[in-house]
């Protein structure tokens, strides 16, 4: 829906807003609120995480605790990689990256060496 409107909207065309399918707009109670506009997509996917895990008390997500959880969220994040394959594949490309530059350096130095 959202992509017609937008469409419409990019032609200079007219909106019908009564052709839309009416929806019912609730609001949510008690769900953590920021004063930073920042923190806003932490604090959604903090809340979808305790949705998923059933905990109904989200009052350790706030702006003071948002660096925190962002930080942990990171982290997460980070070891969703850190697998064995996902470990080999870095080993290989530092190996190789090491290798170009050792080979660079001995290059370089035969320039030098050379008076080139």
């Amino acid at each position: 829906m959202k992509i017609r409107l937008s469409k419409l909207e990019m032609m200079n065309e007219e909106i019908n807003f009564n052709d839309i399918v009416p929806f019912q707009v609730k609001k949510a109670e008690g769900l953590p609120k920021t004063k930073l506009p920042f923190n806003c997509g932490l604090f959604v996917v903090k809340m979808l995480e305790c949705r998923s895990l059933g905990l109904k008390k989200m009052s350790s997500i706030n702006d003071d605790t948002a660096m925190d959880l962002r930080s942990k969220l990171c982290c997460e994040m980070f070891d969703q990689f850190m697998d064995k394959d996902f470990q080999e594949g870095c080993r290989r490309m530092v190996a190789l990256l090491f290798k170009q530059s050792v080979l660079v350096s001995l290059c370089e130095s035969t320039v030098k060496s050379l008076n080139c």
